[in-house]
């Protein structure tokens, strides 16, 4: 039997054009009746189900066309080893991704308990992180965010995660000045290729009180965000010890003016043992 070109991009579920794109490059030969008409076989079609097999393993077209037509064996196995680790990279990506979607529905789930003062605050460690700064006062300055290389951060975003940070000394004199920038997990550093960022610092991970602070509308955030932190702080022996910085969880939309919130970890240490 023959098969005109509509049946067979209905019988494989793809476009006319791209079953005359396989020809082109070599995969299909089909004849031609009298009229000029192409004729497909059922071998076609079994040609381009096996080429299609390996377009969904992540091949392009033009790599299935040189594993059905040109690659020896010894090509083949090349070819299949470096697919899989191509789709290994491409699983731990999204394993990532699904680990980020899962933290972050706990933290709007903080939020709710923030909103409904469940919590405010809390005493924990914070995590490990390398941090970059690359803006200042909501500033953006151009040289800083091409010599720390902004994009490949954003790049790695929301494994890598947007990141406010307070000075000691601004907190401590309640000036306007912060910054925002990206903070990786220290484990996580490497693997996604920013361990050699310029400019990059580590935060180990040190006894924190944490908190939220938001900002709403058009208004910023700043070192007085802390004030009710630091409150509580005085009144449970506490102090700063340190450059506060935290993540930005995410925002919604409340009585139509936009809510955005971070999670903050405050260094701390207890006043006698300062």
């Amino acid at each position: 039997d023959y098969y005109k070109i509509s049946d067979v991009a209905k019988i494989l579920g793809i476009s006319a054009e791209l079953v005359r794109h396989y020809e082109r490059l070599g995969i299909l030969k089909p004849k031609r009746n009298t009229n000029g008409y192409r004729r497909y076989t059922t071998r076609d079609i079994n040609i381009l189900t096996g080429s299609r097999r390996y377009v969904h393993m992540g091949f392009s077209i033009e790599e299935a066309e040189f594993m059905i037509n040109v690659a020896s064996l010894d090509e083949a196995i090349d070819s299949l080893e470096g697919m899989e680790k191509k789709a290994a990279r491409e699983i731990r990506w999204k394993q990532l991704i699904l680990n980020e979607i899962q933290q972050l529905k706990d933290k709007y789930k903080l939020i709710h308990d923030f909103e409904n003062n469940i919590f405010k605050f809390n005493l924990q460690k914070s995590p490990s992180v390398y941090r970059i700064n690359c803006e200042k006062n909501m500033i953006i300055s151009l040289k800083d965010a091409l010599s720390c290389d902004i994009k490949k951060w954003i790049e790695k975003l929301p494994v890598v995660k947007i990141s406010p940070e307070f000075t000691l000394e601004s907190v401590c004199s309640m000036a306007d000045d912060y910054f925002f920038g990206f903070a990786v997990d220290e484990n996580l550093a490497e693997e996604l290729g920013l361990i050699n960022t310029p400019g990059i610092k580590y935060y180990p991970s040190k006894l924190c009180l944490t908190t939220l602070i938001k900002s709403e509308g058009a208004n910023h955030i700043g070192p007085r965000s802390l004030q009710d932190a630091l409150n509580y702080m005085d009144n449970h022996n506490m102090k700063m010890a340190d450059n506060a910085w935290g993540i930005t969880i995410g925002n919604y939309t409340k009585d139509g003016i936009h809510q955005k919130y971070h999670l903050i970890y405050i260094p701390i240490k207890y006043v006698d043992e300062l």
